[in-house]
């Protein structure tokens, strides 16, 4: 069942509150104090995991803002090996990394954008290289970036300047 067939579902239980994460409030005696969310990285999908062998419980909230996230760190997660190793790169706690992911703390704005930049560029990284040396090439200082990262780069808000060096890697066009 896909994700977008899950929300559907879930909505005929409990119409979500504008800008709710996906949680359980425990309210309900059978369900599990909250939801998770399992993801398998390398074919880029998510499901929601409960405790239960039970139905999903009436309380779990999603939202389109905390969907789009997932999809973002589930992007984001292909081009390394492990959260820690993700989170060490992206300049983040690991435990906040893990928080946002399961729902239970919601980003701010400035992480939102940092890891929707972060996604496009690893889409961007995946039609010109191996995908084993994405990480790398993201965490390396360059010559055209005044030798920070290009994760750097975005941090500071570049996107166009680093999708312009992927660009120029992929056509063989060298500074």
């Amino acid at each position: 069942m896909s994700i977008k067939q899950r929300i559907a579902n879930l909505r005929k239980t409990r119409e979500p509150r504008p800008g709710a994460l996906a949680k359980g409030d425990g309210t309900n005696a059978s369900a599990p104090e909250s939801a998770a969310v399992s993801f398998n990285v390398k074919d880029g999908t998510a499901t929601f995991h409960f405790s239960s062998s039970t139905a999903p419980p009436a309380d779990l909230e999603v939202s389109s803002e905390w969907l789009i996230f997932v999809s973002d760190y589930v992007r984001v997660r292909r081009a390394f090996p492990s959260d820690v190793q993700m989170a060490e790169s992206l300049g983040l706690d690991r435990s906040r990394l893990i928080a946002w992911k399961k729902g239970s703390s919601t980003p701010r704005l400035e992480h939102v954008r940092y890891l929707a930049d972060v996604a496009t560029t690893v889409d961007a990284l995946e039609r010109v290289f191996h995908p084993a040396v994405i990480a790398d090439w993201l965490t390396a200082p360059k010559f055209e970036f005044a030798d920070q990262s290009p994760l750097e780069m975005l941090r500071g808000g570049h996107l166009a300047e680093v999708l312009q060096s992927v660009n120029a890697a992929e056509h063989g066009a060298y500074i």
